[in-house]
């Protein structure tokens, strides 16, 4: 079918269809080309997707609601499986992003909320909400994922209908840290970032930025940047799944003087320190409880025993000393941390976490001491059945399984100490 519009422009592609920028009678439009597959099951699906499409695009066009929000639809043909669209210039909202400041983005989050609302309204759900699915200001298109009410039971309704919305509000998420990741790497290449002040304007920003490879690499030169910049490197490092470079990066990490070069960030030294055990547990579950261990230790130093990040450094290595070393231990260490909880209200939610916890390893523990005094008994009897000198008595269907291998195990074996002897 490209054949057709080889002499027009390709504006897009995804994985079931291409889209040609061409002519329909009188009208600039978008050719939204389904291919045809040469399985049978895949062209079956095609021919779905591109079913639901059309409908939904048909049922929206019945009135002027949703002019300038959503494409028009101009035709469509079953046969060569083509559906034409009103043409929407521009760029999608990924490509467009450096053109857009963050209070633009709030309108767009907030007109496009509308726009779902409304659809949802009309018995429809987009299903695919994206960065490359919203045109700016506030065009939302591409209804080949769509779910229409007629077809569907209330509760899935129901939850396609969240899933819109939770669409929007991850994507509108991920505009804004590349809107800032963009920010972050401006404010590297400008080189203004040698003392306090700019290391912690730089923080605030990788904080929120996503972790795109650019920016990745030039956080990499960064060696001894301040505990907050730290903290935020190490996070932005994980979010990308590359904890490892991290760990390279801050192994002799020594943190330089805060602004008033007395002392350094208490809070995000701590907290700097358990992100790092956070991420080394992911390799090494010894050295994670270790470095638990050391941010503990500076936790109890600087904010106090007391103190919430304290308390949730403490449980968070009494988890990893549950999974790595072993309940009795885990057990010990939670008992300790409940003993040092103070009773104000600011804590009183992290207590009943830490209570149910707790409850949940005694019952455990006593499951396995249970079971282990019956593994110790049932050892015992064997052994005293093995231990018999006397010719072994005959056992019945009556007696335990347990007690006829054991009768048949010294059977055999006295059997093979006459053939030792005669021989």
């Amino acid at each position: 079918m490209d054949r057709h519009f080889s002499q027009t422009r390709r504006l897009g592609e995804g994985r079931y269809a291409v889209v040609y920028r061409t002519r329909w009678r009188e009208h600039k439009c978008a050719a939204k080309v389904y291919g045809i597959p040469k399985r049978d099951t895949e062209r079956d699906n095609v021919a779905q997707i591109f079913d639901v499409e059309t409908r939904a695009y048909q049922h929206l066009a019945q009135g002027d609601e949703f002019a300038g929000r959503i494409p028009r639809l101009y035709s469509s043909d079953r046969d060569t499986m083509i559906i034409y669209l009103e043409l929407i210039d521009g760029s999608s909202l990924r490509n467009s992003l450096h053109e857009l400041c963050f209070d633009c983005l709030n309108q767009m989050e907030q007109s496009l909320c509308k726009t779902v609302e409304d659809l949802h309204d009309h018995g429809i759900c987009h299903g695919d909400i994206s960065l490359d699915n919203i045109y700016p200001p506030n065009i939302l298109l591409d209804f080949s994922h769509a779910h229409l009410w007629s077809k569907r039971t209330r509760p899935r309704w129901d939850r396609f209908k969240r899933g819109d919305f939770e669409d929007l509000e991850r994507t509108f998420r991920e505009a804004r840290a590349l809107k800032h990741s963009s920010k972050a790497i401006a404010f590297i290449d400008s080189g203004n970032y040698d003392d306090y002040s700019s290391h912690e304007e730089l923080a605030s920003l990788v904080s929120s930025a996503s972790p795109t490879p650019t920016l990745l690499e030039k956080l990499k030169e960064f060696r001894r940047p301040t505990v907050g910049l730290a903290l935020a490197i190490v996070r932005l490092f994980r979010r990308a799944s590359a904890e490892r470079v991290a760990l390279d990066m801050f192994q002799d990490y020594s943190p330089p003087n805060s602004r008033d070069g007395t002392d350094t960030d208490a809070r995000a030294l701590v907290k700097f320190e358990a992100e790092l055990a956070r991420s080394q547990a992911r390799f090494s579950k010894t050295k994670g409880l270790q470095n638990y261990q050391k941010a503990i230790d500076t936790s109890m130093k600087y904010l106090g025993v007391e103190d919430l990040e304290t308390i949730e450094i403490r449980y968070a290595y009494v988890r990893l000393l549950n999974d790595s070393v072993g309940r009795s231990e885990a057990f010990s260490a939670l008992t300790a941390l409940i003993s040092d909880l103070p009773n104000s209200e600011h804590v009183s939610k992290t207590a009943e976490v830490l209570e149910n916890y707790h409850t949940r390893l005694s019952e455990s523990i006593a499951r396995q001491a249970a079971f282990d005094e019956e593994m110790r008994l049932e050892r015992q009897e064997k052994k005293r059945y093995l231990e018999q000198d006397d010719t072994s008595p005959e056992f019945t269907l009556t007696d335990p399984p347990e007690k006829r291998l054991c009768l048949r195990t010294i059977d055999r074996s006295k059997d093979s100490d006459k053939e030792n002897e005669n021989t």
